[in-house]
């Protein structure tokens, strides 16, 4: 309220356990509170008020039900002499607002939902007319394959082919399996991706603090409704309940009963969001997969600012995912990549395959990712699996640790 919309400290009023004693929130004071929060207000005025505490619900004498806010000394007494139930709060407060002042409340507590009891409600966040679309990428007719459709192999087979990856720390997570598609999906208000909103709220429901074959059964549960199974490949099995990114370690080590050391090394960030803008096969929420996993790796991780390289839409167009950028952007992240280094790369876009040239895939297909400029002649315009493992996996110098 002071940094952004312009109150002064003599126009607030702070009731909590941290004032003195006579600022208590109790109900006498809430009540001089908000008289005091309407005095001398007229048309034009603007009015604030927020409680966080408990709620609850009080029946009346009548058997109706009214929805109370609990004050300090709420368990002290009798209800309803020591609750505020909603009709004192609407007799003490909206019935008293003038025509013309503005009075904002909030009530961060249970059983708040109709606690005004106004006449507009909009009690659950109203998604656009928006229907789940799969981020797989149709293969033009130049790319000579036979069938649109991913192939079913059971997911996760094949993600790490390289004999030599074995000693590697590496850890991948795939939105779904091989016979699915991933959702570009709209969550909690927004477009992003179906996987990485379950990946993000199942961190912050872990206080970003799990192992990954946990991480996993958890982002399986959060996206359930989606026709996806998130699938994670690793280079050995202990490796499934290191701690995700190195955080609560202690924990882990008591599950292994073996010691994990704790990385020390640098850590670097490649996030990649291909929304396609202006595309016939255009996605909404790729962009945003690449902030949120941001957000969480400098709240949750230690990462800082310049860590991280984005690359998408919403960036400066020298930082938009060409393919060239994408190849740029891998190099970057493993430029002196040593021992104990902490790696993250993330790409949300569409996916695709194509045809085998080389006859080593027993499908007779390569997996590819659909860089920006994917719409001009592929296979030069796509980067396959194949490439990301000779850009990225074969790279990795022993004892770093990259996350994909």
């Amino acid at each position: 309220l002071k940094e952004h919309y312009d109150f002064a400290d003599s126009e607030m009023m702070i009731l909590t356990e941290d004032q003195a004693k006579e600022k208590y929130p109790t109900k006498s004071v809430i009540h001089s509170g908000l008289r005091w929060l309407k005095e001398g207000m007229n048309s034009g005025d603007l009015l604030f008020v927020h409680y966080s505490g408990h709620g609850s619900q009080f029946t009346l004498p009548d058997n109706t039900v009214a929805d109370c806010i609990c004050p300090l000394d709420s368990l002290e007494g009798k209800w309803p002499d020591t609750v505020i139930l909603d009709t004192e709060i609407h007799r003490e407060l909206y019935d008293t607002v003038p025509s013309g002042a503005r009075c904002i409340a909030i009530f961060d507590c249970c059983h708040s939902g109709t606690i005004a009891n106004l006449d507009v409600k909009r009690a659950l966040p109203v998604a656009p007319e928006f229907r789940p679309k799969p981020r797989f990428m149709t293969p033009p007719k130049s790319a000579g394959v036979k069938t649109s459709l991913p192939r079913p192999i059971g997911g996760i087979r094949r993600a790490l082919v390289s004999g030599k990856l074995g000693d590697h720390l590496l850890w991948v997570f795939s939105g779904c399996q091989d016979d699915e598609t991933s959702a570009d999906a709209y969550e909690d208000g927004q477009f992003q991706g179906a996987f990485t909103w379950g990946l993000v709220k199942s961190l912050k429901f872990d206080s970003c603090a799990t192992d990954y074959v946990g991480l996993l059964e958890q982002i399986r549960e959060n996206i359930d409704i989606y026709p996806q199974t998130p699938a994670l490949t690793t280079t050995k099995t202990d490796y499934l309940t290191y701690p995700y990114l190195g955080k609560d370690l202690a924990v882990v080590n008591r599950l292994l009963d073996s010691a994990v050391e704790v990385p020390t090394g640098r850590k670097k960030a490649l996030l990649i969001g291909c929304n396609y803008r202006g595309k016939k096969f255009e996605l909404r929420g790729c962009a945003n997969d690449a902030k949120h996993r941001k957000s969480v790796l400098m709240q949750c991780f230690g990462y800082k600012e310049s860590d991280i390289l984005i690359l998408s839409e919403d960036e400066p167009r020298d930082r938009w995912p060409y393919k060239q950028n994408i190849l740029a952007g891998i190099a970057w992240l493993l430029d002196n990549a040593t021992d104990r280094d902490m790696l993250v790369f993330h790409f949300s876009g569409h996916g695709s395959r194509i045809t085998d040239s080389t006859g080593s895939d027993p499908s007779g297909f390569n997996d590819v990712i659909c860089p920006l400029d994917c719409d001009r002649p592929w296979p030069e315009s796509v980067i396959s699996d194949f490439e990301i493992h000779e850009a990225l996996y074969d790279r990795l110098p022993p004892g770093a640790r990259l996350q994909c």
